[in-house]
């Protein structure tokens, strides 16, 4: 027959012996949303390319994500704006033969200055969202004491926009609110040459 000194240590050890799983189960919880968040469809590369400063104005702006993009409430969608917040682009076009690409078609003939592109988008792994934006520059590009070149990354939500496809070709997508333009990209690119646009590198999410 057990002591009562055996039986007291008897109880004190099953605690550890519960609290094992659950620890192994709160790891577990923690490292499940790391992979999730790693899923969104983030800026990969585009022409022209990040920070570029172009002689000439290009015709249009081209955007490659890192994931395939779906189509889902009007997103995705990509917007150009000037630094008085006007918008230089057309609508933006999901290449169906390749949907990690997204262009636009930009206003011939656009003057010299800075250009903000603003993007938004649903993956086509897991619908989750991601937007971001970047600068291009035509003629000169910032120096180092101009607003442009310490104001840091645009940020805004815009609102999506129909995305052309073939008929019969859309794809579904998940409840995704309609976002207006952020006032904060507007103000920032019209006040102090844009000295309010703050972002993370290439606004990635």
């Amino acid at each position: 027959m057990k002591s009562k000194q055996e039986r007291l240590a008897g109880l004190l050890a099953r605690p550890a012996l519960l609290v094992a799983p659950i620890v192994a189960a709160f790891a577990l919880f923690l490292i499940i949303p790391a992979v999730h968040v790693s899923a969104h469809s983030a800026y990969d590369h585009s022409t022209p390319g990040d920070e570029e400063v172009l002689a000439t104005p290009p015709a249009k702006i081209e955007v490659f994500f890192k994931e395939e993009m779906q189509r889902a409430s009007g997103l995705p969608t990509l917007v150009v704006v000037n630094d008085s917040g006007d918008t230089v682009s057309s609508d933006a076009v999901l290449d169906d033969n390749d949907r990690r690409h997204l262009s636009a078609g930009l206003d011939p003939g656009l003057p010299d200055g800075r250009y903000a592109v603003i993007w938004h988008n649903v993956s086509a792994d897991d619908g989750d969202e991601a937007q971001g934006a970047f600068y291009f520059f035509v003629g000169e590009g910032p120096t180092s004491t101009s607003p442009a070149a310490t104001s840091g990354r645009p940020t805004a939500t815009i609102a999506p926009t129909a995305s052309p496809a073939p008929a019969g070709n859309d794809e579904g997508g998940g409840d995704i609110p309609s976002w207006g333009l952020a006032a904060g990209i507007i103000g920032g690119l019209v006040v102090g040459g844009g000295g309010g646009l703050l972002f993370g590198r290439r606004g990635r999410v």
